[in-house]
């Protein structure tokens, strides 16, 4: 196994809590034993793992595990996010009720601030929305909620929104393979315009919602389904 292999399984066995808070790894050579690699590729591994703050390597001591959630940063998230075959239904979830929080901020500031030509944009995207063309759908689905957040003029958001993006297309890929569903998001996201029109932040809110609680569910069931 590469570097990066190892270290995504030992990064599994982290974030599903095998290896808690404050626990030692084992040691480099038990390591190299169990992946199948030298001792300098587990070593690169840990190294990795030290970058995105998930262990603590001391000397004479060995390497342990951080309080990542106190002391990692967003590169974390990042990386969690780039990789779906890390995520588990706890990841999964936070991922998606961080994705709801700030998208519904945004919504709020988008709904006071939107102009005709940003109307006109939310229109042309919905527009491309098509039964026909799953990939091209989830591609304009993820362009329709990022002009949302790029209308609310919160430049963090709209960073962080934009870390998402792995995430959304990887759910949005799945998500669109169904028909229904997609059917679905097209009357949604015309219910969500027509809010906007009538400048209805309520309204809007409350389509919102709706989007991202049909969303979530619809996933999960595909995964649930396709684990099973």
């Amino acid at each position: 196994m590469v570097a990066d292999d190892i270290a995504l399984q030992i990064e599994k066995a982290i974030l599903s809590g095998s290896f808690g808070k404050g626990s030692k790894l084992p040691p480099e050579r038990k390591l190299a034993e169990k992946y199948g690699a030298s001792r300098t590729t587990v070593r690169q591994a840990i190294k990795n793992l030290e970058q995105l703050g998930l262990v603590e390597t001391l000397p004479q001591s060995g390497t342990f595990v951080s309080d990542y959630l106190q002391d990692a940063s967003l590169d974390l998230l990042i990386h969690m996010m780039k990789d779906p075959d890390s995520w588990d239904p706890a990841t999964l979830h936070a991922l998606l009720e961080a994705r709801k929080v700030i998208e519904l901020f945004a919504l709020s500031k988008a709904v006071e601030s939107a102009t005709e030509k940003d109307l006109a944009t939310l229109r042309e995207l919905a527009s491309e929305l098509s039964a026909e063309n799953p990939q091209q759908s989830a591609e304009m689905d993820y362009m329709l909620h990022y002009h949302i957040m790029k209308m609310s003029s919160n430049i963090a958001f709209l960073l962080i929104f934009n870390s998402f993006k792995p995430v959304y297309r990887y759910l949005t890929d799945l998500f669109f393979s169904s028909e229904e569903s997609l059917k679905t998001v097209m009357v949604q996201h015309r219910k969500l315009i027509g809010a906007f029109e009538k400048k209805d932040k309520e309204g809007a809110e409350e389509i919102m919602e709706e989007i991202l609680a049909f969303g979530e569910t619809t996933v999960k069931e595909y995964i649930n389904g396709n684990r099973n």
